[in-house]
């Protein structure tokens, strides 16, 4: 995955975290906004990733654990 790539690249773990919980992955999803939000500086790109990580926090299905691989 591009988070392996770019490890420090926010929107590709923003990428990754929107990819995991349209997938139900809903936990790594979260670790995954979280860290696109560490990473990010820019005032406009972390507002998407807010908008990324409240519809994590939104999902209310089970969580599933999914392969990165």
């Amino acid at each position: 995955n591009a988070t392996r790539l770019l490890p420090n690249s926010a929107a590709a773990h923003n990428g990754l975290a929107q990819a995991l919980v349209d997938r139900q992955c809903a936990d790594q999803a979260e670790d995954e906004s979280k860290l696109a939000l560490e990473l990010e500086r820019d005032p406009q790109q972390r507002a998407q990733y807010l908008r990324t990580q409240k519809q994590v926090q939104d999902y209310g299905g089970p969580s599933v654990v999914c392969p990165l691989e």
